[in-house]
């Protein structure tokens, strides 16, 4: 007998986990976009190489006298390094006991949405982790003086460009403001972060900054790298267009479990090192 069109299938169920899955991923990286005011991620075609710079050079301010040539300023953009943009590979199996005693939506769906946070959890680690290389360099007695001076160096460092400053402080640095002003903190990809603080510019708190350590850098100098995932060959995954996350679940009956596959290939990198300033709070 033909199988009811209106049946249920696992193969539908394993469908609208993998949507799930990649329409929660997809919402939080949109939102850190948003915050990070990254309009669009950079798709990274395959065998191109990342590079990150710093600048380089000296003005030429020597009066020059009537008549003489001006003597020409030399600048250049170094290559500071060139990190790869690697495949985060992420696996999980959930036993058929675990389904039956908890149900499909405990046992897989709660669970999922855990990973996806946990996914998550890396790569904000990993945009901490290339802050902490920036070569740019602040200081201040206070939490306060020392976010200002990293405001005043990203003013030199951007003076000639519309940039949009945003920081990275540790919350038991900033816990002195939250109780006294005005500000509200709002959440996105599993960090919070306030708008306009002190009027200088965004602030990203998170604890993976070391305390009394501000980074600091422009929002134009951020970029999101992306390794398309849409339509792998060969593999049986589920993404949508933006190609951020693909995912699949299924069954391996050798071993009575429901396995949640999901490959990134996100970078959040600056365009250049030295734009990125690290502000350290130090007594006088």
């Amino acid at each position: 007998m033909a199988a009811d069109a209106n049946l249920i299938t696992y193969a539908d169920l394993a469908q609208v986990q993998n949507v799930e899955f990649v329409n929660k991923f997809d919402g939080n990286i949109n939102k850190l976009m948003q915050v990070l005011g990254i309009l669009q991620p950079i798709t990274m075609a395959p065998g191109t190489q990342l590079n990150i710079y710093k600048t380089s050079g000296t003005l030429k301010t020597a009066p020059v006298a009537e008549g003489d040539e001006i003597p020409l300023s030399k600048y250049s953009n170094v290559l500071a390094a060139s990190p790869a943009l690697t495949f985060g590979k992420y696996r999980k199996a959930t036993s058929i006991e675990a389904i039956q005693k908890r149900g499909y939506d405990q046992a897989v769906t709660k669970t999922d949405n855990k990973m996806v946070r946990d996914i998550q959890k890396g790569i904000r680690t990993s945009i901490y982790t290339f802050l902490a290389t920036g070569t740019g360099t602040a200081t201040g007695t206070t939490f306060q003086i020392a976010i200002a001076n990293a405001w005043a160096a990203l003013q030199t460092k951007f003076e000639d460009d519309d940039a949009t400053p945003v920081y990275f402080v540790n919350p038991l640095d900033i816990a002195g403001y939250l109780g006294t002003a005005a500000v509200t903190l709002q959440t996105a990809f599993g960090f919070s972060y306030i708008e306009n603080f002190l009027g200088l510019g965004t602030v990203i708190v998170a604890s993976d900054v070391p305390q009394k350590t501000v980074y600091a850098t422009a929002q134009e100098n951020l970029n999101l790298y992306n390794a398309d995932l849409t339509g792998l060959d060969g593999f049986d995954m589920y993404s949508d267009e933006t190609g951020y996350i693909a995912v699949a679940h299924d069954t391996v009956l050798k071993n009575g479990t429901l396995e949640t596959i999901a490959y990134t290939g996100l970078g959040l990198f600056p365009e250049y090192l030295d734009r990125i300033v690290k502000a350290t709070v130090a007594a006088a």
